[in-house]
């Protein structure tokens, strides 16, 4: 699947994805799936809280790392931008999207 198709099937199952959470509010991997569509659906600030959380359940996700870092970017906050994403890059070395939003930051 295309990172395209994956946003967009996150963007149109995120209720489901918010169920998950409430169901079990301790899935990083939920976490971080909301704050890609909630991205996308462009509410920045929700999605930095639902990144900023999949990192406090899981601070080894390079994802959500990654996510967040896009945001911020988006957002224009490249200081924080640089922080996420130097993680995402540290934690999965072989993460090329995460390199060259990285790269495009600095």
């Amino acid at each position: 699947m295309t990172p395209e198709a994956t946003r967009a099937v996150l963007a149109r199952d995120a209720p489901g994805i918010a169920e998950a959470i409430r169901i079990d509010p301790r899935l990083s991997l939920a976490h971080a799936n909301l704050g890609l569509a909630l991205a996308e659906r462009g509410d920045r600030e929700r999605a930095i809280s639902e990144f900023q959380e999949a990192i406090r359940l899981d601070p080894r996700s390079a994802a959500a790392h990654r996510g967040l870092g896009r945001v911020y970017a988006a957002r224009g906050t490249l200081e924080e931008a640089i922080a996420s994403l130097s993680e995402a890059v540290r934690l999965d070395p072989a993460m090329g999207d995460a390199r060259l939003l990285l790269a495009e930051a600095l």
